[in-house]
């Protein structure tokens, strides 16, 4: 009896919720091909995370070099955001720092979501991309995320109409649940 491939296929439209009138839209990262109004990405305070080649490319400089180079260079707050222009535009969530251990903290990535929503009121943006902030180079809890990012959207006002959130393919399934059963207990309080 010949095997057949079983492809299993995430369906966008079944991975839709809605909390606070704004979509969150749970895809696996292959599939996040939407074109949104910004992209953010996850980072560090030293911004070591955009630029591997700073560490990788040394030019054969002993490694008391380069460890000075990273040392003197400025810092950035946990939990703030830098804006690079651009189609979409860039957002760097600082919500890393490598002298941490861990690296992240709750607080640092509930002030990057606040400030992420902050600059889509601000700037008019309706739709946006994001990762699983402090999970994608960290182990940050994909639950406890998900807690910080509806807590956050409570407070939300302004054009943001649609949230595509990065997870691992392995994690959707258990993500859009998590998202669905926090919308059914937003609805049975509202």
């Amino acid at each position: 009896m010949p095997q057949n491939n079983i492809k299993l296929v995430w369906d966008i439209n079944r991975s839709r919720v809605n909390i606070y009138d704004i979509d969150i839209i749970v895809l696996p990262e292959k599939l996040a091909t939407a074109n949104v109004d910004a992209l953010v990405e996850e980072q560090d305070t030293a911004l070591i995370l955009s630029r591997p080649d700073k560490i990788t490319d040394s030019d054969n400089k002993p490694s008391w070099v380069l460890a000075n180079q990273l040392e003197s260079q400025n810092l950035y707050q946990p939990g703030s955001i830098i804006k690079r222009r651009g189609q979409p535009l860039r957002l760097l969530a600082i919500v890393h720092d490598f002298d941490n251990e861990p690296s992240w903290h709750s607080a640092w990535i509930k002030q990057a979501l606040q400030n992420i929503l902050n600059i889509c009121k601000v700037d008019g943006l309706k739709s946006i991309r994001f990762p699983v902030l402090g999970a994608q180079y960290g182990r940050f809890e994909l639950q406890a995320f998900l807690q910080l990012l509806v807590n956050a959207l409570r407070k939300q006002t302004g054009a943001l109409q649609e949230i595509y959130l990065i997870v691992p393919p392995e994690d959707c399934p258990q993500a859009l649940l998590w998202i669905k059963e926090l919308a059914k207990t937003i609805n049975n309080n509202d």
